[in-house]
């Protein structure tokens, strides 16, 4: 099946070519599209062409940073209906969290990650089209995109420590470095954004917690999660059984029709473990109702499953290297 994308990415593309003496339309002839095609950006287009879109503009009009003046056209409206989401949820890090679920919706050809360590947190682009074609003016407009959102959402509050470019920059690199306002790495593994890992949980003005509820309810009854690895679906069985019996080692691999040590032996082959998944969900957990919420630290160890708070309280030192109360207090 052929990858799609949203018309909404390429916002200010027609506008763009324009203005730098372009003709549009002999462009969208050139990738297979008719003229029309970028009007209804909830329509969908193939992202093959949506790729040769940004590279063939680039290249015909002589313009190497066309990905980064496009992304001054781009605005969380783009995405969609994945936007009341996006635009009412609490924190960066729920705001990645939703994206990296479902983006999908926007584009299958673009996944998102977040990795945290050292005080840092690297939020990482994936392009999974195989075979793929030349990317580069797209890489730079997801980084350039992502960039620009957080600027647009938090102001000030946003300040990038690096970012990383896959490939040879197509301008100069100080075009990079003025645009990002940061240190530029080309010729990276991935396409990342280096944050401070504060910032994950910098919150987001005006979020209203019913909006997001309603708009979820609707991407959840009108987008159905593509299959998912095993690691995948046992970590979404434990996050959404933490705390009861049914998040147990036998009782999750029950659940997936498994046997336990079949479900540990694939889940081995992709490279984790039911601990290492079940402690991941429980971290995460526990760190969002530390900052997202006011439940004192009893009846969170409660939700997360411990059979006392000493044992919570030691778990939040080994994942925090600080006690419930302290992580809480840190926000």
């Amino acid at each position: 099946m052929e990858t799609s994308v949203r018309p909404g990415s390429l916002r200010g593309w027609t506008e763009l070519v324009t203005q730098l003496g372009g003709e549009p339309s002999a462009l969208l002839e050139d990738a297979g599209l008719p003229p029309d095609a970028l009007v209804d950006e909830d329509a969908l287009i193939s992202a093959r062409a949506a790729m040769h879109l940004l590279e063939r503009a680039a290249g015909d009009l002589e313009c190497p940073d066309f990905a980064l003046q496009l992304s001054h056209y781009q605005d969380i409206d783009a995405f969609g209906p994945l936007t009341a989401a996006l635009r009412n949820a609490p924190t960066v890090r729920s705001i990645l969290d939703l994206a990296s679920q479902w983006l999908f919706i926007h584009s299958p050809a673009v996944t998102l990650s977040v990795e945290e360590a050292d005080g840092s947190a690297a939020i990482l682009f994936d392009l999974v089209l195989d075979p793929l074609p030349p990317v580069r003016q797209t890489i730079d407009l997801v980084l350039a995109t992502c960039h620009r959102l957080f600027a647009i959402v938090l102001g000030g509050v946003y300040r990038p420590v690096s970012v990383w470019v896959p490939h040879t920059p197509s301008a100069p690199l100080t075009r990079y470095i003025q645009f990002f306002a940061a240190t530029v790495h080309p010729e990276s593994r991935r396409a990342q954004i280096v944050v401070p890992a504060w910032f994950l949980d910098a919150r987001i003005p005006d979020a209203d917690d019913d909006i997001r509820a309603n708009a979820l309810t609707y991407i959840e009854s009108r987008f159905p999660l593509p299959d998912a690895t095993l690691t995948e679906r046992v970590r979404h069985r434990v996050f959404r059984t933490l705390g009861t019996e049914d998040a147990d080692y036998g009782a999750v691999a029950k659940s997936l029709s498994l046997h336990p040590r079949t479900m540990q032996r694939h889940l081995g082959r992709e490279g984790t473990s039911f601990a290492g998944i079940k402690d991941d969900v429980m971290r995460n957990t526990a760190h969002r109702y530390l900052i997202e919420s006011t439940m004192p630290a009893s009846q969170l160890a409660q939700t997360l499953g411990f059979s006392e708070l000493s044992a919570f309280t030691r778990a939040c030192t080994r994942w925090f290297g600080a006690s419930p109360t302290a992580v809480r207090n840190r926000y």
